[in-house]
């Protein structure tokens, strides 16, 4: 590191102190009423566009003897250099999460930064870094972008140890549902009745219906009682289409169809909910012809149709 580049360095990183300092005060004021609006720019951005990738190793080799708040200031900083896509910066990332002398913070930001980097990460290295249980959520943020098949028993395993919501939407995510065992569906039904996320639950079902197991009846029925919303009904009809008979399918299709054409208003979110449902069926008709969807399709653009007629 040349003495240009740690000034230019210190420079940025004084910049970033003095636009903090004006947010604060301006937090302060607004806090007793002083002001009504806060603008507070992105000084951030405006400090990496001082930089350029070939500064990269200047403040790698800076962050090594920097105070942990200018620390914090040098993950941030490198995190908006990515846009370079510098391999060496999502890297040195994974060495600050594993170094136990670096501050808990500054960790904590880096492990953070590295999920925002959307990067491939080795499983190995995602096994390592959860093993250090301050970052699991943050790392396994990751994991569905690796594309080691292995990926898939170490979320399964994660999964068994009930974990938080945050935990069990990261791994959900990166299974895949051509692996997923009878036993495996059956811990992620028990993911769903536990859930109070409605797009985790719409994501497992999908799961489910794609995958190899055939034992989903009774699930799906459930599904489909259990949820209110138009798109999470028809992803457990989905189901039913393709886990169940297509006489219960078509049963409970009809139901389905029968309860939105007795709305009497149809709002602009509901509309595009139904136009969302309609392209699906027009694909899964033509996927998987043998297995009634071509009648939910049809159905389903006549109440569309219908509706926007009324209007």
């Amino acid at each position: 590191m040349t003495n240009s580049e740690k000034k230019k360095i210190e420079k940025t990183l004084k910049f970033v102190e003095r636009k903090k300092g004006i947010t604060r005060k301006k937090l302060s004021l607004h806090k007793w009423g002083l002001m009504t609006t806060i603008i507070s720019p992105d000084y951030y951005n405006k400090a990496a566009k001082r930089l350029d990738p070939s500064m990269v190793d200047p403040i790698v080799e800076f962050f090594n003897d920097a105070e942990e708040e200018d620390r914090e200031t040098l993950i941030v900083l490198l995190r908006r250099l990515y846009i370079y896509k510098i391999d060496k910066i999502p890297l040195f990332f994974i060495d600050v999460i594993m170094d136990d002398s670096i501050a808990m913070a500054v960790r904590k930001l880096a492990s953070i930064h590295l999920m925002q980097c959307c990067v491939k990460i080795p499983l190995d290295t995602i096994k390592k870094i959860y093993e250090t249980k301050e970052f699991r959520c943050e790392i396994l943020g990751s994991l569905s972008l690796c594309e080691d098949e292995a990926r898939h028993e170490f979320a399964v395993d994660v999964l068994k140890g009930q974990p938080n919501p945050q935990i069990t939407e990261r791994v959900v995510h990166s299974l895949i549902a051509e692996k997923i065992t009878a036993d495996e569906a059956k811990l992620l039904q028990m993911s769903y009745s536990q859930s109070k996320d409605i797009y985790l639950r719409y994501y497992i079902m999908e799961l489910l219906y794609k995958s190899k197991t055939e034992d989903s009846h009774d699930f799906f029925i459930a599904a489909y009682k259990k949820e209110r919303l138009l798109p999470s009904r028809l992803q457990a009809i989905i189901g039913l289409y393709l886990k169940s008979d297509i006489e219960t399918a078509d049963k409970t299709m009809n139901e389905f169809v029968n309860k939105i054409m007795k709305r009497k208003n149809m709002d602009e979110h509901t509309l595009g909910d139904l136009r969302g449902m309609i392209n699906l069926l027009s694909k899964l008709k033509d996927v998987y012809p043998e297995k009634g969807f071509h009648y939910a399709y049809e159905t389903m653009s006549k109440i569309d149709t219908l509706k926007w007629d009324q209007n």
